[in-house]
């Protein structure tokens, strides 16, 4: 019973240090949507699919990663299926960042750096490899990238025929609630595994395989965490209770990083045009993405230490 009370009470400790940070992130992330959206709207007004501003690969790479930061709840962009760009905003989610900053400032600059490799080399792994191999000839890869059409981006800012467009303050709310209601249950899984993880697990049995010197323990934190479906930074709660019981730094990254792209939303789209086999293809190629550069990071911090 003690136990319990004590799970319970840490559980209600992460919600009282989270979950205000949270809260911050999503609203500035909404009203930053709403204004990037009413921008976006009136560019798309202005700009004909054939103008050469389409064609000017500084714009679209603006543009895609104003898609990928900001987006908009519910709508998916086709131009950004299977892209790193996507990869890369589900590693270094803006909440996810701002979470990861009650670790420490030097962890959220690492995340981000991981991110920014961890995207284009999954990309690599999973679009160019495994999906291209795997292709009949009559079907056609979705574009990706930045040299996936901007004119599709643009399309996700349009209203269908006969939508009045919603105001600034419509988006913002709709923008705010929608990360609200996706994140709800992910952090209760978080929360309630760190919380666990923090009373249940000691040290001693942790740190022989996910502490520093445990080599495999990268590979082994991020098989762990695929199946609970932590994403938006749900999963930085578990990585911070990792580490205050053990496990090395790259094990933390490792978890941070192979959660949300293995999330249900991903996990869908690979399956929606190809067969199951490609969706053990994929988790395959996040797990040694993200484990590798996990068994990097732990390298490294041995070879600094020595």
């Amino acid at each position: 019973m003690a136990d319990i009370l004590a799970t319970l009470f840490r559980f209600k400790q992460f919600l009282f240090e989270y979950v205000p940070l949270f809260l911050a992130a999503w609203l500035c992330l909404a009203v930053a949507t709403g204004v990037i959206t009413a921008v976006m709207r009136r560019e798309a007004d202005s700009i004909s699919a054939g103008s050469p501003l389409l064609k000017r690969r500084p714009l679209r790479w603006l543009w895609q990663l104003l898609l990928v930061l900001l987006g908009q709840p519910g709508k998916e962009s086709p131009a950004l299926n299977f892209s790193g760009w996507q990869f890369f905003g589900l590693a270094a989610a803006v909440p996810g960042l701002v979470a990861t900053s009650l670790i420490g400032s030097e962890a959220v600059w690492l995340r981000l750096v991981l991110a920014a490799i961890f995207a284009p080399a999954l990309n690599r792994i999973f679009v160019s490899i495994v999906l291209r191999r795997m292709e009949n000839p009559e079907r056609q890869l979705p574009e990706t990238g930045p040299s996936a059409s901007l004119a599709a981006v643009l399309a996700t800012f349009q209203p269908a025929p006969g939508e009045r467009r919603a105001t600034i303050i419509q988006v913002i709310w709709k923008g705010f609630t929608g990360q609200v209601e996706r994140a709800v249950i992910p952090l209760i899984i978080g929360f309630g595994l760190a919380s666990a993880v923090t009373i249940y697990v000691p040290s001693h049995s942790l740190i022989p395989w996910l502490g520093e010197s445990a080599w495999p323990g990268p590979y082994l934190a991020a098989v762990l965490v695929t199946p609970f479906q932590m994403v938006g930074g749900a999963e930085v709660a578990l990585a911070s209770a990792m580490l205050v019981k053990g496990a090395s730094l790259g094990t933390a990254m490792s978890v941070m990083l192979a959660a949300p792209v293995a999330a249900f939303s991903m996990l869908r789209q690979v399956r929606s045009t190809r067969k199951i086999r490609t969706v053990a293809l994929y988790l395959v190629a996040v797990w040694v993405t993200a484990g590798t550069l996990g068994a990097a990071v732990d390298g490294i911090g041995r070879l600094l230490d020595m």
